[in-house]
């Protein structure tokens, strides 16, 4: 009997594997798509603010997406707004759909995946990101509503010569990002280790905290000599750098090369790399568009 059983396993462990092994890649892309969204998501709506007290009591209104270059671009269908159009001004334009207001108030700031939040943060991206194919773009604030087209057309006027400058600084680029985590490690046990011991594993502990550091600010510095604009964000605990970079596109390549390379030394260290993109430029669009009137 053990004849047999060991004959059956090597005749099937090859199918077996093989089963595996597309469990795991099946497994593998659905976590990365969580993150990815989870990701999307909170790019789409940091920072949200609800429309102004000067649209209160006001039904209809203009979501504005983005300001790009006076252009014919495809955009798409939306569950949340009417079709979204291009408002044009003297070589700018708005992109723009009608929207009900009151979509937009009384928010779960939680975007979780399937909330109201998160379903109006995924259409705002997909319109960015539609323009973003086919010409620069300058995303705006997620909630970004003005009362109608000619609030559109005076934001467009008013900002004309800044978003030009923007556009054109933009133009070529995308945003890459890249968070470099630390897990957190246990304390030493108090009980059982000598105060030689305790101080020692103390010790190791700080260097490496000290080294995963050092390393993590190398690859700051050394992945802003492939961009144009790097930006850090806020820390969140056991993350060691939190950044956006503004790449050109013709740089893309060497950049992915220095992120896996400048990964090794830290995921020695037992640090955990993550990037994401390409982005739209959502870390880089200083120009102050949103405003809601």
């Amino acid at each position: 009997m053990s004849a047999e059983i060991d004959l059956l396993a090597r005749q099937h462990a090859p199918q077996i594997l093989a089963e595996a092994l597309r469990l795991a890649r099946s497994k593998a892309v659905e976590a990365l798509s969580e993150q990815l969204v989870s990701a999307m998501i909170t790019e789409a709506v940091k920072p949200y603010r609800p429309p102004s007290a000067q649209l209160e009591g006001v039904e209809k209104g203009l979501c504005v997406y983005a300001i790009t270059r006076d252009s014919e671009i495809e955009l798409p269908a939306l569950r949340t707004a009417a079709e979204p159009r291009l408002i044009a001004h003297n070589g700018i334009g708005a992109v723009v759909a009608d929207v009900d207001l009151a979509q937009f108030t009384n928010l779960d700031t939680d975007p979780v995946e399937d909330s109201a939040l998160a379903t109006l943060a995924r259409e705002h991206d997909a319109v960015v990101r539609a323009v973003f194919e086919h010409e620069p773009v300058l995303p705006l604030r997620f909630g970004t509503v003005v009362t109608g087209e000619q609030a559109a057309l005076e934001l467009l006027r008013e900002r004309r010569e800044e978003a030009l400058t923007w556009l054109d600084r933009v133009a070529g680029h995308r945003e890459w990002g890249v968070r470099v985590e630390c897990a957190a490690q246990p304390e030493a046990p108090a009980d059982g280790l000598s105060g030689t011991e305790y101080l020692r594993h103390r010790q190791t502990a700080l260097s490496r905290d000290r080294d995963q550091a050092k390393a993590a600010q190398t690859m700051h510095a050394k992945l802003s000599c492939h961009a144009t604009e790097s930006a850090c964000r806020e820390q969140r605990p056991h993350t060691l750098l939190d950044a956006a970079y503004l790449v050109p596109q013709d740089n893309e390549a060497s950049f992915r090369d220095s992120v896996t390379r400048l990964s090794e030394p830290l995921e020695r260290l037992g640090a955990t790399v993550h990037t994401t993109g390409p982005w739209p430029p959502y870390s880089f669009t200083r120009i102050e568009l949103a405003v809601q009137r």
